[in-house]
């Protein structure tokens, strides 16, 4: 009996086998039209207002990702991922229209000279208000990441120069408080060929320890060896250039891991901080060695003014923070001067009665001077970083705000601070920072 069902199984089988064989490739299979239909519906759109209050800038965002977009290769290294092809990141929320609208019109109007295939990303309107900057995916084959602006008088788009840009550290560009160019993180012309990933490596892989115990929190997309620290350091370094709207860019003297790069709202300096070896290998790159540096776009040398060690000693609480200067910005509202907060007690997690948790400090240009203290704040000033921080928001000379938080409690505070006079403080809300009702919402 047992030999007969085994012939007869595989005579089955080799019956069988040339209908398998012969099978056709299978393509993506679609839903049912009203499904589909439902599925592609366009996102609402964003609208994004110019800084004189008179057009809007609307952009329409892409539904999900085409298969194209998740078949783009992708490296995940430092805990971020990036496409090596555009040198942005893997993943991203693009933009397939543009339109613009008067705020007392009924209709948008379209712009001419966009792509053809739009995919634009960190769209940002100039300070005076008549041109908008845009970053787009090139049209295959070309590759990379191309600034493009809109004249909004005209509603026209062109792209702006030759360079390719460098998003993988973050968006690549910012205006300049002319409105007539763009500081830009791009890829360096001389860059020469990537690394090549070998099956045979040169040697063994070490990771050093200093014998001592520090918290270790998990992390994802770490580096894992030396070939994944030359990849990732190959296509996470930049060019800082500033970029004229006619195209032509200048370079200034900065480069490498250019983690971030603000102007100084008079024009004459850059606030950059760029990240440098050695790395980890259980944290990602915003816990590597960083230096801050002013950078002179007119003219001057370059100054440090801090090179921080890797943080990673950290205890894991979210009110921690490093032993270090941090959140190095521009006041924005004096030609040239810094500020940043330092950390009371090591950084370390600071008791609720504690009368100073952190201290904001200012220095203007030439930045050689004794440092000001501006404000003692009783719980940690909100994580914060070059022209936007939440946790500092400036008015004028007579107004600044200042938001902070402890996490332990879920207690937050925001006070009115006066830079003529360091010291004194309004309590403006005071509550949880879980209680959305009384919240009185971010200042504008």
């Amino acid at each position: 009996m047992y030999p007969r069902i085994s012939l007869a199984l595989a005579a089955a089988s080799l019956l069988a086998l040339p209908a398998a064989l012969a099978q056709t490739a299978l393509t993506y299979q679609k839903p049912p039209a009203p499904i589909e239909q439902l599925l592609e519906a366009a996102p609402t759109p964003v609208a994004r207002l110019s800084p004189d209050g008179k057009t809007l800038l609307i952009e329409q965002p892409a539904t999900f990702p085409t298969i194209a977009d998740v078949a783009q290769p992708r490296y995940r290294l430092a805990g971020i991922r990036f496409n090596p092809l555009s040198n942005g990141p893997s993943v991203e929320r693009y933009d397939v229209a543009l339109k613009l609208q008067s705020v007392t019109a009924t209709a948008p109007k379209a712009i001419a000279g966009l792509p053809a295939k739009l995919k634009a990303v960190d769209a940002i309107w100039a300070p005076d208000s008549k041109h908008i900057a845009f970053v787009a995916h090139a049209t295959a084959p070309a590759k990379g990441l191309d600034l493009w602006v809109i004249d909004v008088a005209t509603a026209t788009a062109h792209h702006v120069g030759t360079v390719k840009l460098n998003a993988v550290l973050g968006p690549p560009c910012q205006w300049m408080p002319d409105s007539a160019s763009l500081l830009c993180k791009t890829v360096s012309t001389t860059r020469g060929p990537a690394p090549k990933v070998s099956d045979v490596p040169l040697g063994p892989d070490a990771e050093e320890s200093l014998g001592k115990v520090s918290p270790a929190p998990t992390f994802e997309d770490m580096l894992k060896t030396t070939t994944d620290a030359d990849i990732f350091e190959y296509y996470a370094s930049s060019q800082l250039q500033v970029v004229s709207l006619a195209g032509t860019a200048k370079t200034l003297p900065a480069k490498g891991l250019i983690e971030r790069a603000s102007s100084s709202p008079d024009g004459r300096y850059a606030l950059v901080s760029i990240v440098h070896r050695p790395f980890s290998y259980t944290f990602p790159y915003e816990r590597f060695p960083l230096i801050t540096e002013i950078v002179p776009i007119k003219a001057g040398s370059v100054k440090v003014l801090l090179d921080r060690p890797a943080v990673d000693n950290l205890p894991i609480s979210r009110d921690a923070v490093e032993a270090t200067p941090r959140d190095y910005q521009w006041r924005a509202d004096v030609p040239a001067t810094i500020v940043w907060v330092e950390a009371a007690n090591n950084g370390l997690p600071m008791p609720k009665d504690a009368k100073v948790a952190d201290t904001i400090y200012t220095l203007p240009a030439p930045f050689d001077g004794k440092p000001t203290v501006l404000y003692e704040a009783p719980m940690r000033v909100s994580r914060g970083g070059f022209g936007g921080a939440r946790g500092l928001e400036w008015a004028n000379d007579h107004l600044a705000l200042v938001t902070m938080s402890r996490f332990s409690d879920r207690k937050q505070m925001i006070v009115a601070i006066d830079p003529s006079a360091p010291g004194k403080a309004i309590t403006l809300y005071s509550g949880s920072s879980q209680d959305r009702y009384h919240q009185p919402g971010s200042p504008m």
